[in-house]
């Protein structure tokens, strides 16, 4: 489907260029004009197709044939794709990528484009959405940010041991700011009881603390009622979803004056776990809010999908930054085309809790391996080693040991250049360059 949106996009485009290029230079173009354009196609006029190697059925006869009949069709222009697909979605040929038999084919092929004329364009790795491959190690990938967090209490030397979340974690700073948890209330299984419509007997568990327990739903509408011992005063509110995919629209409300009064509308969208759509296949959904103070909050969730549950529900009177994932691409928009406004969001609306600037405190000398040893300050102080990990994310369609691999960290030249090198560059020197002359054009979709 969107190979077939990428080949619209380009049959579009070229007939708009092909419509202007007739377009008589007295007025409004007519009919018998565009009609004679596509008649006698005028020499202006340059037409591009995409040119996919699927899943190595390539011959060195077959693409000479295929730049041939290009020719006389009049298509001027080919962007060489390899891609990798399943033997479910095409049969598996014969000839590997970067095998020396593939080699062979796109010499073949660049100096047959030569002699026609055709001017080439080369995606720069496997697949049609990418820049990169087996050549790209943990460390020259794209990464996100990690942490590992902690709480001590000052006014003496502390060593604590913070042990990096993964192997190719790469440490960035450690960051120490005074705690405000001794003045926060989260609701749980010790200060609060739950129950929902429809009943469902193991309700208590997104109130347990454990991330590793879970409610799965029935598709369609939910109520979830949460009464605090106490009077308590909220701010924030975090849904952790099982992992599977959920979408649901969600309403929170604070219990006043015998009703019901609304404080927070938002949308909870997990429904894709491919990691290009986000690091975090099912993050936490971060909502907040003006303070709200009850004894009963309700959670409407309307139109579950089949099979979709939570792990933990945390309303707490701490803020968080609101919607914290999304704004951190550790969930994306979930559909292939955003809108405009779908990495927007509206300021954050509680900001008295916020920590100042000024009192945090770099400590990152204060590091050694994986223990920290630092004389803190009077007080309790949360403590966070931040770090970056890869996303795991690869260029695709493609398959493993035919040119899948991590992709290149973008904001990196010296990766960047290394990722290049490793197949552009090799194309620079194993083809002369009378062969491929007409090569002029690296795609990075």
């Amino acid at each position: 489907m969107e190979f077939k949106h990428l080949l619209l996009g380009t049959i579009c485009a070229a007939l708009t260029a092909f419509a202007c290029s007739c377009r008589p230079s007295g007025g409004d173009i007519g009919y018998d004009d565009l009609r004679a354009g596509f008649v006698d196609i005028p020499d202006t006029m340059q037409t591009s197709v995409y040119w996919h190697w699927l899943a190595g059925n390539i011959s060195e006869e077959g693409v000479v044939a295929d730049l041939d009949a290009m020719k006389k069709a009049g298509i001027n222009r080919a962007f060489i794709a390899n891609i990798g697909l399943t033997p479910q979605e095409v049969p598996t040929g014969d000839v590997r990528f970067l095998s020396d038999e593939w080699w062979r084919i796109l010499h073949a092929a660049l100096k047959r484009a030569a002699e026609l004329d055709i001017e080439i364009g080369i995606f720069n790795s496997a697949g049609w959405s990418q820049a990169g491959g087996p050549w790209v190690a943990p460390g020259q990938s794209m990464r996100r940010l990690a942490s590992v967090r902690g709480r001590v209490a000052g006014g003496e030397p502390v060593r604590v041991c913070m042990p990096a979340p993964a192997p190719e974690f790469q440490d960035v700073k450690v960051l120490a700011w005074p705690s405000a948890a001794a003045g926060t209330t989260t609701l749980g299984s010790g200060n609060c009881t739950v129950d929902c419509t429809p009943a469902m007997p193991d309700i208590g568990k997104l109130l347990d603390g454990d991330e590793r327990s879970e409610v799965r739903f029935a598709p369609g509408n939910l109520t979830i009622d949460f009464q605090p011992d106490t009077l308590v005063t909220i701010r924030s509110i975090r849904c952790l979803p099982s992992h599977a995919p959920v979408f649901a629209q969600a309403v929170l409300s604070v219990e006043c004056g015998g009703g019901f009064e609304p404080v927070a509308h938002f949308r909870i969208d997990r429904r894709r776990d491919r990691l290009d759509v986000g690091f975090d296949p099912y993050a936490a959904v971060a909502v907040s809010f003006p303070a709200a103070t009850g004894s009963r909050f309700r959670l409407e969730l309307s139109g579950l999908t089949a099979g979709c549950g939570f792990r933990e529900v945390v309303l707490s009177s701490e803020p968080v930054v609101d919607r914290f994932e999304e704004k951190t691409f550790a969930k994306m928009f979930q559909e292939p085309l955003p809108y405009w406004k779908e990495y927007q969001w509206p300021q954050s609306v509680d900001t008295a809790a916020a920590v100042r600037a000024g009192r945090v405190l770099d400590i990152s000398d204060c590091l050694v391996g994986d223990t920290l040893c630092w004389d803190a300050p009077d007080g309790e102080w949360e403590i966070l080693r931040t770090g970056m990990v890869p996303t795991g994310v690869t260029n695709f369609p493609a398959l493993d040991g035919d040119g899948l691999g991590l992709e290149v960290d973008k904001m990196s030249r010296t990766h960047l250049q290394a990722h290049f090198d490793a197949f552009v560059g090799e194309i620079l020197r194993r083809i002369p360059a009378r062969d491929r002359r007409t090569w002029k054009v690296v795609v990075a979709d």
